[in-house]
Order: structure tokens, then C-alpha cells, then sequence
């Protein structure tokens, strides 16, 4: 067996007493070995210490006890898990098919996604199991109503007034005049949040469900709706009203919209020299489901009404309902 002489100032070794090898020192010596130090002899328990001491003292081995304990730079970005993304794609495939009118086979729902088809398959049949959507003989799917059974708990008057109410304040605070929060349902706008003005002359406005079209809230959410949208609202707000649907799609009313629409903000007035400001809050499809509006005496904000309906443009932005 070939060892280093320790004569010579060389590193000390270990002698394994049970199979003769010579190993290189790492950690702490086994009771059955022999150290040596640089002059031969069998070094002590304190000198192995001693020997453990300058070891884990050497700069390379700081350095790498340093780099053990000290943070990357730059730690790797967590990965969106499987599991997760699973459930983003089959969301997707289920909003995919709440929106179509028909049955659809699963190519068009992969094609539409940009999916691969057999996990769309995967996917639809979950869905299945799951009582989201049904699965016709010609194996086409279809929602089911369960997604109702979902929003059984949702209020959307107490939701609007819930998420708009920072808004309100943020406006009634920065302009001190009377600031409304309404909903659309079935033609009118319903009243879900009011803030009064604290100056000595204030508007106090009828809080009850009026037509959208004699409103500034109710005109700003026609401005945000499509065509079609729009003539089917104006429909249910002349029902609301109770007049025909000619006294109500009007050339005034036509006009008021089209300046809406350009502008992101409504202006009415009904002759009561009271000025109400509104813009439109929408949902996430940009569906307007109501809107915030600021109305005041005309002597006191006739001229702030284009720095109001931009404030109310900005904060309105800002709610999604």
C-alpha cells in the first residue's frame, strides 16, 4: 500500500484500520481510525480538533458554507402548478360554452380555444360528471342550469353599492355635492348608495326607481350599450314610463347619447336648474350594470361640468361590477 509521506509536509491521512485503504480527511476521524500528523507520529483527540478547526476555517471552505446559507440573487420564479392551469383551461372551456346559443362538438370548442382536442374531451367530460354541462346523443355539449344554482347568494344591488362606495366617498370628499350610486334592472335605474352635500344649499333627489332615459345614470349606461342592447333597454324604460317607445327614442335623446358616448359621461338636466353628471360602471365584458353620478344646484357647477364628468369618468374606471 502507497501512502504520502507526512515527513515531507504533505496533508495527513487516515489510515482505515479495518481495510488498510488510505482516505483523504472529511469530517470527523472513526474510533477505529489512526491520524497522523506532518512529522509521523499519531496525532491527539485535541489535535484532530484542532486539525476539524483549521479545516472549516480555510477560505474555501467559508466561502462554500457562505454560498450554503446565503439567499440567491435571483431565485428561481415558482411555477404555475398542473393542477392550476387544469383548472384555468376548463374554466375557459365552460365560459366558452355558457356563451354559445347552440351544442357544440368538442373540435369546435378546441378550435376556438386553441386547446388540444383530447384534453378539451378530458375536460368536457369532467365538466359532465359534474353536472356543468350535458352531453347530447349526437355528442355535442351544452350547459346545464347549475351555473344558477352558483349565483343563488350574489345581490347585484348590494354588490354595486359594496364595490362603488370607496368611489362615492372619493367624490363626495373631493367635490362636496351629492353624489348617487344606482343599478340598471328591467328599464330603470334603482338607487343602491347615496351621499348628501353638506352645503346649506343641496339637491335631495327622489331615491326611487325612475326610467333610464330621464336620468343621467340611465343615459350614461345607454351610451356604453350596443345597438341592439341599447333599443331593447329603451324598450323597458318606455314600459317603465308608460309611454310609447316614439316618446322616448327621441332626436334629443339620440343626440344626448351620441355626446355621451364621445365624451364617457352624461349630463341631465329636467328643467329644475339642477345639473346631474354621471358615467357608466360595468362589468368585466364592459357591459354597463349601473353607474355613479354627481348633481348640484346649476348656479354652483354649471361651469365644473366638464372637470366633473372626467373625475367621474376616471373613478368610475376604477369599478368593475
Amino acid at each position: 500500500m502507497t501512502m504520502s509521506d507526512p515527513r515531507r509536509g504533505e496533508a495527513p491521512t487516515l489510515v482505515d484500520g479495518h481495510s488498510g485503504s488510505v482516505t483523504a480527511p472529511s469530517g470527523p476521524p472513526r474510533a477505529d481510525m489512526q491520524v497522523f500528523d506532518r512529522h509521523g507520529a499519531m496525532a491527539t483527540p485535541s489535535m484532530v480538533t484542532s486539525l476539524d478547526d483549521e479545516r472549516s476555517g480555510h477560505p474555501m471552505n467559508n466561502d462554500k458554507a457562505d454560498m450554503a446559507t446565503r439567499p440567491a440573487a435571483h431565485p428561481p420564479a415558482e411555477r404555475e402548478k398542473p393542477s392550476s392551469l387544469t383548472m384555468l383551461k376548463g374554466l375557459r372551456i365552460l365560459e366558452h360554452v355558457a356563451t354559445q346559443s347552440e351544442p357544440l362538438a368538442v373540435g369546435d370548442v378546441a378550435s376556438a380555444l386553441d386547446l388540444d382536442k383530447s384534453t378539451v374531451s378530458r375536460l368536457l367530460a369532467a365538466l359532465r360528471t359534474a353536472g356543468y354541462v350535458r352531453q347530447a346523443p349526437d355528442r355535442r355539449y351544452q350547459l346545464t342550469s347549475k351555473l344558477l344554482f352558483l349565483t343563488r347568494n350574489f345581490r347585484p344591488a348590494e354588490h354595486l353599492r359594496d364595490i362603488a362606495r370607496a368611489a362615492a366617498q372619493q367624490l363626495h370628499e373631493a367635490l362636496q355635492e351629492t353624489v348617487h350610486v344606482a343599478s340598471i334592472s328591467s328599464g330603470e335605474i334603482v338607487f343602491v348608495d347615496f351621499l348628501e352635500s353638506p352645503h346649506a344649499v343641496r339637491i335631495q333627489l327622489p331615491t326611487v326607481p325612475s326610467p333610464l332615459h330621464v336620468t343621467a345614470i340611465g343615459r350614461a349606461a345607454l351610451s356604453r350599450m350596443s345597438t341592439d342592447d341599447r333599443l331593447r333597454a329603451l324598450h323597458e324604460s318606455a314600459v317603465a314610463a308608460g309611454l310609447p317607445l316614439a316618446d322616448v327614442d327621441t332626436a334629443e335623446l339620440r343626440e344626448s347619447l351620441t355626446i355621451a358616448s364621445q365624451r364617457g359621461y352624461a349630463t341631465y338636466n329636467s328643467g329644475d336648474e339642477v345639473i346631474r353628471v354621471a358615467a357608466a360602471i360595468t362589468n368585466e365584458t364592459g357591459e354597463p350594470v349601473g353607474g355613479i353620478s354627481v348633481s348640484g344646484p346649476a348656479y354652483r357647477i354649471r361651469d365644473e361640468v366638464g372637470a366633473i364628468g372626467q373625475m367621474l369618468v376616471t373613478v368610475a374606471s376604477g369599478v368593475q361590477g
